[in-house]
């Protein structure tokens, strides 16, 4: 692996050969990638040509930086300060699709205070003179992802809660954005009547937490706890006081272990309606479910499974998780593709735990000498 920069810093490249300079060195770039070289060594040699590109200040090697955005993501460094035309891009394109984005978060209807804390995050990226990879990977997901949202978006789960979720899973820890959500929370734990409900609502909402995991390398403030650890940290305590408010008020034997409310007879999950459809479709169909009548199954799911943001109590509408066995949006593929990710990575973990378990076989002991028979009298 070598420096392939040498002839731009020297300025020994004109305007006649520069394109076929950039072709060479992404080809030497894509040879690095998919070698045998270690991540370690992979890892530098990025970083390497990153800081090149940054000393450099060309505008033409524009081409290289979007080059190892797209191939190399991992290897960058996150904290580098990105090159003037890289900067100037991603504001231009931020800029460009913000008025989109409050469309597309006011036609949702958004919570306005979400709503809020994004369109001021991207004005924020777009004024950033300091911008790094670790601040544009997660804001062009997220805006990628509410222009996505269409008017009037069906299902259990609102716009504002997909839009919150997608948050925690981008780790976008900032300030404003967990006061947003630990204001929401608390508003919807004090909606409880009963003390005791709102113990089972925090239950529920830590073991949400705990569920959802944020992509890999994805922290938007540098050493700053993830959103949710924040989170779950703040529950922890008024967890605390809930439980004694419980004990006052001589309700702390009321509350169930499932942190849904009453009734623990029923499957808890932290499944959407959609989910549980698409999951159940999938059970009859690679034959786990052996069962003709669908709709009885969908009925029995319907009372037995509690899903997210539901209470034990509720009951999912058999029509519409009926109809989710038929009808499905690319949303719920990708978050049930997720879900089954997680599971081979969990059933991974249990077959490595199963065989550090087993006990290592000792030696057979070396056969004798002797040929064994009968002694003779």
């Amino acid at each position: 692996m070598q420096y392939e920069l040498f002839n731009w810093e020297k300025q020994q490249v004109s305007e006649a050969n520069a394109a076929r300079e950039l072709d060479r060195i992404k080809a030497a770039f894509m040879a690095v990638l998919v070698s045998n070289e270690t991540d370690m060594a992979i890892g530098r040699y990025v970083r390497m040509h990153q800081e090149g590109i940054l000393l450099s200040g060309d505008a033409r090697l524009d081409e290289l930086s979007v080059f190892l955005e797209s191939h190399a993501a991992a290897y960058l460094s996150p904290d580098a300060p990105l090159p003037v035309f890289r900067r100037h891009y991603f504001a231009g394109w931020v800029r460009e699709r913000l008025p989109v984005v409050k469309e597309r978060l006011q036609h949702g209807a958004v919570d306005p205070r979400l709503s809020e804390v994004i369109v001021e995050l991207c004005r924020e990226t777009i004024q950033d003179d300091d911008l790094t990879y670790r601040q544009w990977f997660p804001l062009r997901d997220l805006v990628d992802f509410v222009l996505q949202l269409s008017p009037g978006l069906k299902g259990d789960m609102t716009a504002t809660q997909r839009i919150v979720e997608f948050l925690y899973r981008l780790n976008i820890n900032t300030t404003s954005l967990y006061r947003y959500a630990k204001t929401t929370i608390e508003e919807d734990i004090e909606d409880k009547e009963f003390a005791y409900q709102k113990v089972s609502e925090v239950g529920r909402m830590k073991r949400y937490l705990n569920f959802l995991e944020h992509k890999p390398g994805y922290q938007f403030v540098d050493g700053r706890v993830s959103l949710t650890l924040m989170l779950s940290t703040w529950l922890e305590d008024l967890n605390r006081v809930k439980e004694k408010e419980a004990q006052e008020a001589g309700e702390e034997g009321k509350e169930d272990d499932s942190g849904f409310g009453l009734d623990s007879q029923k499957v808890i999950t932290s499944l959407t309606v959609n989910e549980l459809g698409l999951l159940v479709r999938l059970f009859m169909e690679t034959g786990v479910f052996r069962t003709r009548n669908r709709k009885g199954l969908a009925r029995f799911m319907a009372k037995n499974v509690v899903t997210l943001k539901k209470e034990a109590i509720d009951e999912v509408s058999t029509a519409h998780l009926y109809g989710t066995l038929y009808s499905m949006t690319d949303a719920t593929l990708d978050s049930v593709q997720a879900i089954l990710n997680r599971m081979l990575v969990r059933l991974g973990k249990l077959r490595l735990e199963q065989r550090q378990k087993k006990p290592v076989a000792k030696k057979a002991a070396k056969p004798s000498s002797k040929t064994p028979g009968r002694s003779k009298k």
